[in-house]
């Protein structure tokens, strides 16, 4: 029983410290993905438009790496679809 709880304890101090040391993205990084994936599916290619949807999923980065609950990172999204739909064109 003693050597199968020292086990346990092993095993999860092992999954604590490999949690810790996972790399977190910067926000830079962070934005330059997102824009490239939306950039990429809605075959964006005027650069001004391209500028201001990194400077938004930017801020929304900046934001986003200070940690949100649930109901704020839900509110992001909704946040960031009503301001690329003023971003962008109807079409």
């Amino acid at each position: 029983m003693k050597r199968l709880f020292c086990i346990l304890l092993i095993g999860c101090s092992y999954l604590t410290l490999a949690a810790q040391n996972i790399p977190q993205r910067l926000p830079e990084e962070y934005a330059m993905k997102q824009t490239e994936m939306v950039c990429r599916e809605l075959s964006i290619t005027d650069s001004i438009q391209r500028h201001k949807i990194y400077r938004m999923h930017l801020k929304y980065a900046m934001r986003q790496q200070k940690g949100l609950t649930r109901q704020e990172a839900m509110q992001q999204m909704l946040d960031i679809n009503a301001e690329l739909k003023r971003i962008l064109p109807d079409e």
